[in-house]
């Protein structure tokens, strides 16, 4: 069984990389995707404790959430590179939460 190599490549530039690692690891993408979500939604969290005092986390999921989201449409411009159940499953979480925070809210 041959590996494909970085020689192999169809496209040239950051899109072949992506594609190549696409291939051999599918789960990437959604792996890229949820370190944004997180690492967004802990940072504004953390920042708004330490501005305010409190912070309000599942506003901070709705934001990171929507940043994911958006990311995760502009990596659909990249050619086999994610797949539309990862997009989907992005889109539902976001407005999971949008509709859990909004229907807290008093």
């Amino acid at each position: 069984m041959t590996y494909a190599t970085l020689s192999d490549l169809n496209a040239t530039g950051i899109t072949g990389i992506l594609q190549t690692v696409s291939n051999a690891v599918p789960i990437f993408p959604g792996l890229i995707i949820f370190a944004i979500w997180s690492v967004l939604t802990l940072g504004m969290f953390y920042i708004s404790i330490r501005r305010i005092g409190r912070g309000d986390f599942l506003a901070c999921l709705v934001v990171g959430g929507l940043v994911a989201s958006i990311v995760a449409i502009m990596m659909e411009l990249i050619p086999n590179f994610i797949n539309i159940e990862t997009i989907v499953v992005t889109l539902f979480l976001e407005i999971l939460f949008a509709v859990i925070l909004i229907s807290s809210k008093e």
